[in-house]
């Protein structure tokens, strides 16, 4: 700004241009300036320079006069005609003084007094949050060091080649035969990279995914995830928010009464729905954290434990008008939280679950708190992104020494020794899905499968326990 001020002052006599910018919000400053606004001078040969001169003569007179008429300033052109050079001299100087004090001004205002309508970790760099910068309110880490959130386990310091991520989110299960079908099924056929994001106590420490991963993040695990929801904004959702969630209401109807959304937090043991949140929260602040928005153009969020059947085809996907690409079922009256795939445009604000929870004011909804699923629905309905159905080509599987806080997997998979299915109607739809794409990917085949691989809108779905 003090750049600006002298800029004004040296070209000021010259010409009311810079001024002129600012005339709008400021109209006494374009009123002194356009009455004192130098007519137009036919000495320099250059035409371009007498085309630029009487233009910016004639603005400054078509300023002066709407300023004149708007606020009624007396007509003193004899006077003003009559100034000395010096006065007009000080003119110019009091006017740059001003104009710079109010640039000045306004962007200490823009920075410090901006409404505080909606907060979100979108709306200003990652990085001032986490250098303890900003006002306290607003200030997500409420001062904590990323450290609170992730532990950078692997980061390459070269550009990635690729142009496609695959995050892996939560708890290693499955095996090593599952990951296989990923790397195969998902990784290999869409040329992507691989990211890991998972606790730091695991039962496969020696994991391929590890070796394979271009980026690996550790996050801690809780006993109360309310202490990690605390990372969020601070304290005061605890007094606002955590004693109205409860796992039933007995208030309301029979069967619209129970929830599983907050599993996760003390006294809530079904379901693992604030962990999820909590997981993705964490996710979000490492791609921001090390910049990675930038280097892909699509991104997969999904489990560890999925068993690939078939090619998952997402790299040729064009992701437009705020598309995100889920895959069918297991939406539970809601939407899928196990698996989706986004733009750098709309992953963070996909994932993105656990910040209007606690911050929106909350009243128990059935239709919209029951489940992860539901909530999920919710969310990316007010923000407007829209979901695309695929063919589903993966299901969840697990292993015998597996843990879960859900559903513990029962039936063998065929074919697989020592996996088992967690899901029969993830399964069932795995199966359905593969055989469709495997019928299109034939050379014969001259029909267009929309679903296949990116999805195709549902309008006026019904809506079933399965989703």
């Amino acid at each position: 700004y003090t750049f600006f001020a002298f800029y004004y002052l040296l070209l000021l006599h010259h010409t009311s241009a810079p001024l002129l910018y600012s005339a709008k919000f400021h109209p006494c400053i374009c009123l002194r300036i356009g009455r004192l606004a130098p007519r137009p001078r036919l000495r320099k040969p250059t035409p371009g320079v007498i085309r630029r001169r009487s233009s910016i003569a004639i603005a400054a007179r078509q300023c002066y006069s709407s300023c004149r008429s708007a606020i009624q300033w007396p007509n003193d052109n004899a006077h003003a005609s009559s100034m000395s050079r010096q006065s007009k001299i000080l003119w110019y100087l009091f006017a740059s003084s001003l104009m710079a004090a109010t640039l000045i001004w306004d962007s200490i205002y823009e920075i410090d007094n901006v409404p505080d309508i909606e907060r979100s970790i979108f709306a200003r760099p990652w990085s001032k949050y986490a250098e303890g910068t900003g006002s306290p309110e607003d200030r997500i880490t409420n001062g904590t060091s990323a450290n609170e959130y992730y532990t950078n386990h692997k980061m390459p310091s070269d550009l990635p080649a690729n142009k496609s991520l695959v995050i892996l989110i939560g708890g290693l299960r499955a095996g090593e035969t599952a990951w296989e079908t990923l790397y195969e099924n998902v990784l290999d056929i869409n040329s992507a990279d691989l990211a890991v994001m998972t606790s730091k106590e695991s039962i496969y420490p020696n994991s391929t995914l590890f070796d394979r991963a271009r980026y690996v993040w550790h996050y801690k695990q809780y006993d109360d995830w309310a202490d990690a929801v605390d990372l969020v904004r601070g304290h005061g959702w605890r007094v606002s928010h955590l004693h109205l969630f409860k796992p039933t209401y007995p208030d309301l109807e029979p069967g619209k009464n129970d929830t599983i959304l907050f599993g996760g937090l003390k006294g809530h043991t079904r379901a693992s729905g604030i962990i999820i949140f909590m997981i993705r929260y964490f996710l979000i602040q490492a791609i921001r954290d090390n910049g990675i928005l930038n280097l892909y153009n699509t991104f997969v969020v999904t489990r560890t434990d999925h068993f690939y059947q078939c090619p998952h085809t997402f790299a040729r996907c064009n992701l437009e008008d705020r598309d995100v690409i889920v895959p069918d079922g297991e939406g539970y009256v809601g939407i899928t939280d196990r698996h989706l795939v986004a733009s750098r445009d709309t992953l963070l604000e996909a994932l993105d679950l656990i910040t209007p929870l606690i911050t929106q004011p909350y009243s128990f909804d059935f239709s919209k708190h029951h489940n992860s699923e539901r909530w999920l629905q919710h969310v990316w309905s007010s923000k407007a992104l829209h979901v695309k159905r695929c063919n589903r080509v993966m299901f969840t599987v697990a292993r015998e020494e597996d843990t879960s806080r859900w559903r513990l997997a029962e039936d063998e998979l065929p074919g697989v020794p020592g996996l088992f299915i967690k899901y029969q109607r993830e399964y069932n739809g795995t199966v359905d899905g593969c055989t469709r794409f495997r019928r299109n990917s034939r050379p014969s085949y001259k029909g267009n499968c929309m679903k296949c691989g990116c999805g195709m809108r549902m309008y006026n779905r019904r809506r079933s326990g399965g989703g």
